[in-house]
């Protein structure tokens, strides 16, 4: 194994997460997606990775009328990049029935025996059932992330024609498992994670947050990209302290390996803030570490943080081992089962990567960047 110093730091996070760092619960309405008459639709355009396909979909109603139950099916896209209206062969429908507000899982059925092809487009598709007198919403994230890429979501109204999300309501809130209940990642549909805005203070407790992180391979981490969500509060002048830990198990008091102060710089809207250490720290393959930041200030510190339903829902993240983590006043982990279905907007820089030599694997052609930006 040989470490190889990069021409230029890169992140280890879920492409086109800033698609959903402006999103809250009620941004639904907002974009749109009222679903009340038979036929409306949403679509999720995305590129697939590989042959699995999504045997149920998870998805977000923000605002809730009456219970309607919505038809869950993948099809083809066509040359305008809209879905076909043809079924992906062998593929089946599964549904829900919307009774309230919150996250949705569907039944199981959608995969059947069809197959995808890796680096083609296909559309997930939700649709109003027949006969459908229900009226509810599904949360539509708020973000410019999706304009140019994907996956990226359309709208139809009944019979209307689709319609492309633009402007701020181009994000998602959808997820995705295969016929085994495992969630999927989907070129950029990153699960139905709802994100929210943390403040917290010096005088909070717990006054640290962050995330464990195991990473597949050894490297170099060099700092964090911070997603602050800014606005009125916090101030511009906002003290902290950025950290990377070692031993975080719930109940730990672990060392400090190191640290960057940072003593108050404006924390824009949703903005990528890079935190550099003064020394690189060397990560060992497979061994969890922790990345967090703290307020030192009576001026509030401000993170996103996306809420899942469990753990097994990272999968469509950055895997099982990347959550969140709190640390109290006192230097004591928090790592329970609350933490471990939430991330944090804090990544790690990475400096140097593993160039496999040496046959102990880790290296770079033994782990797809699906997370690198």
């Amino acid at each position: 194994m040989a470490l190889q110093t990069l021409p230029a730091p890169i992140v280890w996070m879920p492409p086109q997460v800033g698609a959903q760092v402006g999103s809250t619960t009620s941004v639904g309405s907002a974009a749109g997606l009222a679903i009340n008459g038979a036929d409306d639709k949403v679509a999720f355009i995305f590129e697939a990775l590989a042959a699995t396909c999504p045997d149920a979909v998870e998805f977000y109603v923000s605002a809730y009328t009456s219970t309607g139950t919505i038809d869950c099916t993948i099809e083809t896209v066509d040359t305008s990049g809209f879905p076909s209206g043809t079924a992906v062969s062998g593929s089946g429908t599964a549904t829900k029935s919307v009774t309230g507000t919150g996250r949705q899982l569907s039944g199981t059925g959608i995969a059947g025996s069809a197959s995808l092809t890796a680096g083609t487009l296909y559309a997930l598709v939700l649709t109003a059932a027949s006969g459908f007198g229900g009226s509810f919403t599904i949360a539509h994230s708020f973000g410019t992330g999706g304009l140019g890429g994907l996956p990226y979501a359309l709208t139809k109204d009944s019979a209307g024609a689709w319609t492309r999300a633009t402007g701020s309501s181009t994000g998602y809130l959808i997820g995705a498992q295969d016929s085994g209940g495992a969630y999927l990642y989907l070129s950029g549909v990153v699960g139905a994670g709802v994100p929210s805005y943390q403040t917290f203070s010096n005088s909070t407790d717990p006054d640290e947050r962050g995330n464990q992180i195991v990473l597949p391979f050894a490297c170099k981490i060099g700092g964090a990209l911070v997603l602050h969500y800014g606005g009125s509060v916090p101030a511009a002048a906002d003290a902290c302290t950025v950290k990377l830990l070692s031993s975080v198990g719930n109940g730990d008091t672990p060392t400090e390996e190191v640290t960057f102060v940072n003593n108050g710089y404006d924390q824009g809207l949703s903005a990528g803030h890079f935190y550099r250490f003064t020394t690189d720290y060397t990560i060992t393959i497979n061994t969890a570490f922790g990345l967090t930041i703290k307020a030192d200030s009576t001026d509030n510190m401000s993170l996103v943080r996306w809420d899942f339903t469990s753990n097994d829902a990272l999968t469509a993240f950055l895997g099982t081992n990347f959550h969140a983590i709190t640390r109290n006043s006192g230097g004591t982990v928090t790592n329970t089962s609350t933490q471990q279905a939430q991330v944090y907007g804090v990544f790690p820089v990475i400096t140097a990567l593993d160039d496999g030599a040496g046959g102990g694997g880790g290296g770079l052609a033994a782990n797809p960047m699906r997370g690198f930006l």
